[in-house]
Parts: C-alpha cells; structure tokens; sequence
C-alpha cells in the first residue's frame, strides 16, 4: 500500500477543489487507505511466483514485445508487466501442447498477445480484436520482433469461429468478456 501511495503521489495532479486528478479510483482508494488509520491488508506472495521456469524477464525480450511498444505510459508500465504476466503465467501453465493454438480475445495493441506468441513459439497466437488500428499495432509489433507465429483477426468476438485451444483475454470488458468465456466454453 506504501508503495503504491507513493506512485499516486508521483503521478496525481490535484484540481481546484483539492480532488486528485489522473489517477485511477483503486489508486486514489489505496492512497485512502494508506492515509487512514486502517490496517494495511496483509500481502501474499502470489502461488505460481516459486515456480522458476515461470520467470519473465522482460529485458531479455525483444523491445517491441514490452507495453511500452503499444503505447504504455512508463509510469504504468511496472504495473502493467505485471498485471500481463499474472495471466502469462496461467497461459504459459496451460498452452503446454507443443502446437497450441492460443487466442488473446479484446487483444487490441497485443498487451498479453505479443508476449505470448514470444513466450511460446512453437504454438499460433491469434489476437481477435474490433479495432483496426489496435490490431495493426500488434501486427507491427509482431513484425518488429520477428515473430511469425501470431495473426490477427478483426471482428466481434462471437464471430470468431478458428478452433482453438487456450482463449485468454486481458481486457474484455462486459459483454465482450462473457462472449470470450462463451467462445472458450464452445471450444
């Protein structure tokens, strides 16, 4: 909670009233909570972080393959490695057919996607997304780094008909992500 107060500092303007403006409301709620008198939650070391071949090390990936090459602000992008390798982790742990065809469903710029299809290279990665452009960035990023095994597929997710093996999604949001968990269920 310390932590993450001192980044809503770093990055929080405040408007005339006295709000914090540019933050998120869980930011502003942990910066509440880290003001208050409420005892901080307790912190737990998240149950796949012991397994050693899970480790990510974004350094030794190719550049266009980091958020920042989508467009991720520096100030997120600490949090957003994060937030995209809690489901790296899972899908890595699952896609473990040696020619599994995974699906990153609302994939838009390729966030969790791109980093797939470097992480698992002997497997297609298809990111199916509505927004042209978003996709035409994760196409870019691919191509920047060489990698041959991920497509793109523009459209809405219920029609979307490839078989599949894995579907993850990151950002699907109200229907599209009860759409996802439909196309995957059907798979």
């Amino acid at each position: 909670v310390r932590i993450a107060a001192q980044a809503v500092h770093g990055l929080a303007g405040y408007s005339s009233a006295g709000h914090m403006v540019g933050v998120k409301r869980f930011e502003r709620a942990l910066h509440a909570l880290s003001t208050s008198s409420v005892e901080a939650p307790c912190v737990v070391q998240h149950p796949l972080s012991a397994a050693p071949s899970l480790g990510i090390s974004w350094s030794e990936l190719h550049p266009a393959i980091h958020p920042t090459a989508a467009g991720v602000p520096a100030a997120r992008a600490t949090r957003k490695c994060w937030q995209i390798e809690s489901v790296l982790h899972l899908a890595m742990l699952l896609a473990d057919e040696e020619h599994a065809h995974v699906v990153d469903f609302a994939g838009g710029s390729g966030a969790l996607g791109v980093p797939l299809a470097a992480l698992l290279p002997a497997s297609r990665v298809t990111i199916v997304d509505v927004n042209a452009t978003s996709l035409e960035i994760a196409q870019r990023r691919a191509e920047s780094a060489h990698l041959t095994n991920l497509s793109t597929w523009q459209g809405h997710i219920s029609d979307f008909e490839d078989s599949f093996s894995l579907g993850v999604s990151l950002h699907a949001c109200g229907a599209a992500s009860d759409l996802a968990m439909k196309a995957c269920i059907a798979a």
